[in-house]
């Protein structure tokens, strides 16, 4: 309180906007963290085999990511499948990698995909005894997807951390 004892002074009022600040740091941190740590991939085991004789009509869309510096695009590819107990859906590898050759499927070639339904994402493709997309490969392109996130969340945690015991201190 102030000298006069009934007025609040500057210096009693709380840091509203600081307050707000790490509010939104703390949930964005979390929200990231969260995020990162959902994003690992499944099991192989847990992966559902979609098999389907060739050819293959599929379409190659641009996609954009983030914002500001560090935008960027890359190529990926949405393949139609019948997944069993899923029905008919598009899915494509993860982003960056590619399902190599399905433009080369001769007639009544078969190719087995296995498929996280959920996030539509193709995680390997083999074709008579040759592997089209490796499931280490996509795994590993999860992984690391996920280990950014979990790194950025906590980084939003610690700014927090150190903002909240600045504003503790000025208080």
């Amino acid at each position: 309180m102030s000298e006069a004892g009934t007025t609040p002074g500057p210096a009693d009022v709380p840091n509203v906007w600081g307050v707000i600040w790490l509010i939104g740091l703390v949930l964005l941190g979390l929200f990231l963290l969260l995020k990162g740590i959902t994003t690992h991939p499944p099991e192989r085991a847990a992966l559902t085999a979609a098999d389907h004789v060739g050819p293959i009509s599929y379409s190659t869309p641009l996609v954009s990511y983030g914002s500001g510096r560090s935008r960027g695009t890359y190529r990926t590819q949405l393949i139609p499948l019948a997944v069993p107990g899923f029905g008919g859906m598009q899915v494509s590898p993860p982003p960056t990698l590619w399902v190599d050759d399905l433009d080369r499927l001769r007639y009544g070639q078969r190719v087995q995909f296995l498929v996280d339904p959920h996030t539509r994402t193709v995680f390997e493709a083999t074709t008579d005894g040759r592997t089209l997309l490796a499931y280490e490969a996509s795994a590993a392109n999860r992984r690391g997807r996920g280990g950014g996130l979990i790194l950025a969340g906590l980084v939003c945690l610690g700014v927090a951390a150190l903002h909240g015991f600045n504003l503790r201190r000025a208080a």
